[in-house]
């Protein structure tokens, strides 16, 4: 029976099985990549948090030494509060950058499906 249609029907057969596996790979990769770039995410800001609690702590612990000791362990707070606030812009740019175009693809693949 295959051999009763005409090479262009097994052609476009063809590019469409081609199409369709294609779909289908960038369906399971794409997810997949998302799923663990929001799970690195997540843990990015999770990290920050706990950096963020930290600092809070350093500056309790100042406020009870000599003014010398707590001018030094406060400097030492603020900067760690420097990283985390590079470490919020990393988190901010990786959901704006990274995550959000990867859930707008999903959308077109879905619209490629049907």
């Amino acid at each position: 029976m295959e051999s009763s249609r005409s090479p262009d029907a097994r052609a476009r057969d063809n590019q469409i099985r081609q199409i369709q596996e294609k779909i289908t790979n960038v369906e399971k990769h794409f997810g997949e990549m998302c799923q663990l770039f929001a799970c690195y995410m997540r843990k990015t800001a999770r990290l920050r948090d706990k950096a963020d609690l930290l600092v809070q702590e350093i500056c309790l612990y100042a406020d009870t030494e000599t003014p010398n000791l707590k001018r030094g362990v406060k400097q030492y707070a603020d900067y760690l509060a420097t990283i985390q606030d590079y470490r919020h812009a990393e988190v901010e740019r990786l959901e704006a950058k990274v995550i959000e175009p990867l859930k707008s693809y999903g959308a077109v693949v879905k619209r490629k499906r049907v």
